[in-house]
């Protein structure tokens, strides 16, 4: 094969023999070149798809890299969604119950004392109420009762509140903002009503008026927020689902 040096040194025999020598060598020399420009060529085209092979298959690695990326966030936004929503949902509802003014309460005040026993012991109360229900006088049963299970369901509302925002904060990186902003808003409506249901019952005598402040906040605040979110998280699963059929139709 004719390399460049060799090209060059023709080239410079042609020079000092002058013309008789180009009229002899020019067929020669111009096939030389010919051949030595079309092995360069053909060697330069197989380094560059070399090279574009070497760019195109780093490319597909990153762009399949990108997609199971998307993929596993679109799978963890779609079971974070429903779950934010059940567990805000079930907190709000809880709310409702507890600062509702139509509260209902069992009445022990004509239990036996078998039956009183009974009832206490399918009870969640702490061992030291129990003891202390057992010991009240049958005219005191019915208002210690009714002290006792409102803590017990106010425990139940601050746990459920508690588990639903710390959910939707440790998981808010995978929401879509406008729905993590209504979930947070949704929650820091209830903790509102919350404290002033407790600052209303807790008061001596009770402040009524904070108790029911607490059940109109959760109606005229969190309603609304309750049916806006539940439609948007709606519209949400619909387009995760269009998208994921959509996905599952396309020719592999």
């Amino acid at each position: 094969m004719i390399t460049w040096d060799d090209f060059t040194k023709l080239v410079g025999n042609l020079l000092i023999y002058g013309t008789p020598t180009v009229v002899v060598l020019g067929a020669l020399s111009k096939k030389a070149a010919e051949k030595w420009v079309e092995t360069y060529f053909t060697k330069r085209q197989k380094e560059f798809e070399h090279e574009q092979a070497k760019e195109l298959q780093r490319l597909k690695v990153k762009i399949d890299t990108v997609i199971q990326g998307a993929l596993k966030l679109q799978e963890r936004e779609f079971r974070v969604i429903p779950e934010s929503w059940e567990k805000v949902s079930e907190a709000y509802g809880l709310a409702m119950w507890l600062c509702s003014p139509m509260q209902e309460y069992s009445s022990l005040h004509y239990l036996s004392r078998e039956e009183l026993n009974e009832f206490v012991e399918r009870s969640t109360l702490l061992e030291t109420q129990k003891a202390k229900l057992r010991a009240a006088d049958s005219s005191e049963r019915d208002k210690l009762w009714q002290e006792m299970d409102t803590w017990q369901r106010r425990n139940k509302v601050r746990s459920a509140l508690s588990e639903a925002d710390r959910f939707v904060k440790v998981n808010g990186v995978f929401l879509p903002d406008s729905l993590r902003d209504q979930f947070n808003r949704f929650v820091e409506t209830i903790w509102h009503a919350l404290i002033s249901y407790d600052n209303g019952s807790q008061s001596s005598p009770k402040d009524w008026k904070m108790i029911r402040e607490s059940w109109q906040k959760l109606k005229d605040e969190g309603e609304p927020l309750h049916k806006a979110i539940e439609e948007a998280v709606r519209r949400r699963l619909v387009e995760q689902s269009e998208i994921a059929e959509e996905k599952l139709t396309e020719p592999a």
